[in-house]
């Protein structure tokens, strides 16, 4: 049977170069050859509907439901508006923002205690250097006795914590007390050695004529006041808590008393340097605690410690301590989360 040959549809045409005679098909073929077609009209929709029954074979054609699937996350038509209702009920969003604030509250605390914020004055961290519910975490409770010193009373929580750490260092040394005061303020202001020694001159002086060289002096709140009248008032309150933390004892003397205010109540030590004709030379402390506790008397390698669980008193001895030596008594508070106060016992000999 001789073959007719097969014209394109309407609206076809056939590539340039390519004859129209050489694409034939017979009713029984496969339709291979269809794909030399080339569509140049692809608008219309007739001759759309012309190709596809012309061209395409059923057994190849692709089935709407296979092609129309859409991946969900493909899509920009997903509506999503009710996402958050099907991750959270309303019952469950309290719980939620109450560990996010936990959470949150952790991290800040722990970032603070890592990288401590400065004071106006300060112009790197020092190793007192924190806020003042992390002063009282450590120091608790010795910061109440801030109230009965004269100096110390306008100088804020935070700056008295930072002076009370390098004064029960600063008492453990020899230096004389002017260098004492100036190694001690110098924590807070760090490269003012010159001004800090002048102004402890001018006080030391003072006080050797029997003077107080500040008697008639009226000092402005410390957050308002210039950094020389920050350091002067520094100076003055590291003064009274040297003072406060050193108990220096004269052969056959009276006992020296000094007391310490906490949160619990009065702190009261005593100490005594006596010797007998005969007999080795003893240093006694006695301490009438606030809360139960223990002291511990160390220095020239011996120590000795009591404590007991309640408020009441205790008494340490040292048989023949070393005279003109200072010996460290540090007191403990028991159920108390606290570093320990520290006090210099100073025997002294006949000079």
């Amino acid at each position: 049977m001789q073959k007719s040959p097969v014209t394109p549809p309407d609206g076809l045409a056939v590539s340039q170069g390519e004859n129209p005679q050489d694409h034939t098909a017979s009713p029984g073929d496969d339709g291979d050859d269809s794909e030399h077609w080339s569509v140049k009209n692809p608008s219309s929709v007739e001759n759309e509907s012309d190709l596809e029954s012309n061209v395409y074979n059923k057994s190849t054609r692709v089935e709407p439901e296979e092609w129309e699937e859409l991946d969900p996350l493909d899509s920009e038509e997903i509506d999503d508006s009710d996402y958050q209702g099907q991750l959270f009920t309303l019952g469950e969003i309290p719980a939620v923002k109450n560990r996010f604030e936990t959470v949150l509250k952790n991290r800040l605390k722990a970032e603070m205690e890592r990288n401590p914020p400065l004071f106006p004055w300060e112009t790197k961290a020092s190793d007192f250097a924190c806020y003042l519910d992390v002063i009282e975490e450590q120091r608790v409770p010795w910061i109440a006795h801030k109230q009965n010193l004269r100096w110390s009373v306008p100088i804020p929580d935070p700056v008295f914590a930072q002076l009370l750490s390098p004064c029960q260092e600063a008492i453990q040394s020899s230096l004389r007390e002017g260098a004492k005061l100036v190694q001690v303020v110098e924590t807070l202001f760090p490269h003012q050695s010159e001004p800090l020694n002048e102004l402890t001159h001018r006080l030391m002086l003072g006080w050797a004529r029997g003077e107080d060289p500040v008697q008639n002096l009226t000092l402005p709140e410390y957050e308002t006041a210039n950094p020389e009248q920050q350091m002067l008032m520094t100076l003055l309150a590291a003064q009274e808590i040297i003072q406060a933390l050193t108990l220096t004892c004269d052969l056959n003397q009276a006992a020296i008393k000094q007391q310490w205010l906490t949160n619990l109540g009065v702190l009261t030590l005593e100490a005594e340097y006596t010797q007998k004709d005969g007999q080795s030379a003893s240093l006694k402390v006695t301490g009438h605690l606030p809360d139960g506790g223990h002291l511990w008397l160390t220095g020239a390698d011996v120590q000795t410690t009591a404590q007991r669980s309640d408020r009441g008193s205790l008494r340490l001895e040292l048989v023949d301590p070393q005279p003109d030596h200072t010996y460290r008594l540090n007191v403990i508070l028991h159920n108390q989360d606290q570093h320990p106060l520290s006090f210099a016992i100073c025997p002294q000999s006949f000079r």
